[in-house]
């Protein structure tokens, strides 16, 4: 069997960790990872050498990338206010309507990730919380 090349960014991350995991799981792919020093993916010089040098070239267009979300659209303003409401913050929210609005949509498709079996099982609020209540019982050790 020949097993399919899969570059995971943020493998050391929640998502990215979780996706390695998965994937590990299902057998059949040569995952590659790179940390952050190693590879600056804002250098699009730097990612064009990575994916050529591991000859991820010879993939389909776009193949060797997963959107990892839940499909589902949440606008700002709405995540604004889930954060708001996970924070417990009840001070006003000012937009600036004199700025672009930027991309109409930021909605990542997830077929492919749907296609290897993932699927998301925490809703955004319930993912904003956890990672929140975390955060506030473990900030000391994460703040320098």
């Amino acid at each position: 069997m020949q097993t399919q090349k899969v570059f995971v960014a943020g493998h050391r991350g929640m998502v990215g960790s979780a996706v390695v995991k998965q994937l590990e799981a299902r057998g059949g792919f040569d995952i590659v990872t790179r940390s952050r020093a190693d590879l600056d993916l804002t250098n699009q010089q730097a990612v064009d050498d990575f994916f050529t040098a591991e000859k991820f070239d010879q993939t389909q267009p776009m193949l060797s990338h997963i959107n990892v979300g839940t499909g589902v659209d949440c606008t700002i303003k709405e995540l604004t206010g889930t954060v708001a409401k996970v924070v417990g913050f009840e001070g006003e929210i000012v937009w600036d309507t004199s700025k672009p609005d930027g991309a109409p949509r930021k909605l990542m498709n997830v077929d492919r990730l749907k296609a290897l079996g993932g699927q998301y099982s925490i809703e955004l609020e319930d993912g904003l919380r956890n990672s929140y209540t975390w955060f506030l019982a473990n900030q000391d050790g994460v703040r320098g």
